[in-house]
C-alpha cells in the first residue's frame, strides 16, 4: 500500500473512531456490524497528548498506529495482507454507518425506529449479497450547524460523569481515610477535570496511604510540568497522571518552591528505582532526564526531556 493510500486509510479510520466516540454507548456496537472494529484512544497530557488508532477484528487487531499533535505517526503493527483481504472493503461502509448513526442521534436524540429499519436493511443486504447500497445523508450545511452543539453536549456529559466519580471516591475517603483505591483513582480524575491542586493533594495522600515509586514519580513530574510552562511557556509530554498544561499559579507555588518539590520527589523516585535494580529501564532514564531539568534549569534540558518523552510514547527508545 502506497504512503498516500495509507494516509487516506488512517484518515477514514480516524473518522470512524471519532464518530464512534461521539455516540452513546448503547449505539456503538452498530459501528462494528460488518466485522471491522476501530478504536481511537487519546492520552492525558493536554497539548502534548498522543492518539492511538487500532483496527481489525473483534478479538485481534491488525493495525496499530500512534500519532502526536504535530501529525507524526509511528506504525506499531500493520498486517497488510490480512487487512487487504479481510477489512479494506469494509472501511467505506463502516464509515457510512458511523456517520449515519451520528446524524440520527443529532436530529432524533437516538436511533429512531425508521433509522434502525433503514440501517438494518442495508447491513443485512450487504451480508447476504455483498452489495453496499449506501445510507441516506443529511446535507452538510445542515449537519455542520448542529454537530458542534452535539459534541459540546457529549463533552459536558463526560465531564459530569467524571465529577460524579470524584464525588463517589471522596465519599469513600470520608468513610475510610485509608481507602487505597480512592487515592489511586482521584489523581487521574482530578487531572482530567483540570483540578490540579486537588490532583496534587490526592497524590500526596496516596503517598501517605500507599507509598510507591509511581506516586513519587508522578508528583515530581507534575511540578516539572509546571516549571516547564514557566520556563518554556509551553507544556511537555509526560506519560501517566500528569497534565502538560499545569502552571505554577494553579499549584500556588513560586519557581524556587517548585524546583525544591520536584527535586525532592524525583530524588525519592530515583532512589527507589535504583534500589529495585531498574537500571536501563525506560522510567529510570526518564527520571534521570527529569532530574537534569531541575538541576540545570535550562531550556535545553527541558527540550531534551520533551524529545525523550515523545519518542518513548511512540515506542522509539534507543
Amino acid at each position: 500500500m502506497e504512503k498516500n493510500n495509507l494516509g487516506e486509510l488512517l484518515s477514514r479510520l480516524n473518522f470512524i473512531g471519532m464518530y464512534k466516540w461521539m455516540l452513546p454507548l448503547h449505539l456503538r456496537g452498530w459501528v462494528n456490524s460488518l466485522g471491522l472494529y476501530v478504536q481511537r484512544k487519546g492520552s492525558v497530557g493536554g497539548a502534548g497528548s498522543l492518539r492511538r488508532l487500532q483496527g481489525g477484528g473483534k478479538f485481534r487487531g491488525y493495525l496499530d498506529v500512534w500519532s502526536d499533535e504535530e501529525g507524526n505517526e509511528q506504525i506499531g503493527k500493520f498486517d497488510r495482507q490480512v487487512w487487504e483481504s479481510r477489512f479494506a472493503h469494509l472501511v467505506e461502509p463502516t464509515l457510512e454507518i458511523a456517520n449515519f448513526l451520528v446524524d440520527r442521534v443529532t436530529y432524533h436524540g437516538d436511533l429512531d425506529p425508521a433509522g434502525e429499519n433503514t440501517l438494518n436493511h442495508a447491513i443485512q443486504r450487504y451480508k447476504s449479497t455483498g452489495q453496499w447500497l449506501g445510507l441516506p445523508r443529511v446535507p452538510d450545511d445542515v449537519k455542520f450547524k448542529h454537530e458542534g452543539e452535539y459534541a459540546r453536549a457529549r463533552q459536558q456529559e463526560i465531564s459530569e460523569n467524571r465529577i460524579g466519580e470524584i464525588s463517589f471516591f471522596e465519599k469513600r475517603v470520608r468513610a475510610d481515610p485509608l481507602d487505597r483505591l480512592a487515592w489511586v483513582s482521584l489523581p487521574h480524575l482530578n487531572c482530567e477535570e483540570e483540578k490540579f491542586k486537588d490532583m496534587e493533594n490526592a497524590l500526596k495522600m496516596q503517598l501517605q496511604v500507599a507509598p510507591h515509586l509511581r506516586a513519587f514519580e508522578e508528583l515530581g513530574k507534575t511540578y516539572l510540568a509546571a516549571l516547564s510552562n514557566s520556563i518554556l511557556g509551553k507544556g511537555i509530554i509526560i506519560w501517566g497522571t500528569v497534565p502538560s498544561n499545569v502552571g505554577a499559579a494553579e499549584l500556588g507555588y513560586g519557581i524556587e518552591e517548585l524546583r525544591a518539590l520536584a527535586e525532592q520527589n524525583l530524588c525519592k523516585a530515583y532512589e527507589l528505582s535504583e534500589g529495585a535494580g531498574y537500571y536501563g529501564d525506560e522510567h529510570f532514564q526518564e527520571i534521570i532526564l527529569a532530574r537534569k531539568c531541575v538541576e540545570e534549569f535550562s531550556v535545553e534540558a527541558f527540550e531534551e526531556f520533551d524529545r525523550f518523552e515523545r519518542r518513548a510514547r511512540l515506542g522509539i527508545i534507543e
